[in-house]
């Protein structure tokens, strides 16, 4: 069933104030008073859609991870030696827009949520590539390339001054065919 227009116009105000106020106010200083006064709306209408400021962290982080693998699996090559070119351009495209959301969440409260969802890449690769996580040399093979891509990815989106998307998708691509 779908949500209502208006539920989810509600929920991206509420989370569009998180991120405002994550910009110059640790999490934990955020009071829901605070929320509700920036997305200009009241307390009961926050307390309809979430039971506290960490949940609603926890699901501007979950849009932001559930995106992420949603075009992960739709165009990860299903056929082994298929070019991973749609795969490098969907995720550069989809962090290239999702900038700012990504660098605000990356370091709330010392937390890194990028390399909190390496071990949930790490195994979707094991599977779509069909290895064996107990074999020793598929395992870290998958965990060598799984690393190093978001490691790119990171430094691409703390750049001051970032490549454009195309390129390091092209770049991306190439050292996934390499490997």
């Amino acid at each position: 069933m779908p949500t209502d227009r208006r539920t989810t116009r509600t929920q991206n105000t509420l989370k569009s104030a998180l991120y405002q106020l994550l910009q110059t106010h640790d999490l934990g200083a955020i009071t829901v008073k605070s929320l509700v006064t920036v997305a200009n709306t009241s307390r009961s209408t926050f307390y309809l859609h979430f039971d506290d400021i960490q949940d609603l962290y926890h699901h501007c982080v979950a849009d932001i991870v559930d995106g992420l693998f949603e075009r992960f699996e739709t165009t990860y090559p299903n056929n082994g030696k298929a070019s991973f070119t749609m795969l490098t351009t969907q995720l550069t495209d989809y962090i290239d827009t999702q900038r700012h959301a990504m660098k605000t969440l990356e370091h709330v409260n010392g937390t890194n949520f990028i390399a909190q969802i390496k071990p949930r890449f790490i195994q979707k690769v094991l599977t779509f590539e069909q290895r064996d996580a107990a074999n020793v040399t598929d395992y870290y093979t998958v965990v060598f390339s799984v690393t190093g891509i978001i490691g790119v990815l990171v430094d691409w989106l703390n750049a001051t001054e970032p490549a454009p998307k195309a390129t390091i998708a092209h770049l991306l691509m190439t050292y996934i065919d390499a490997i």
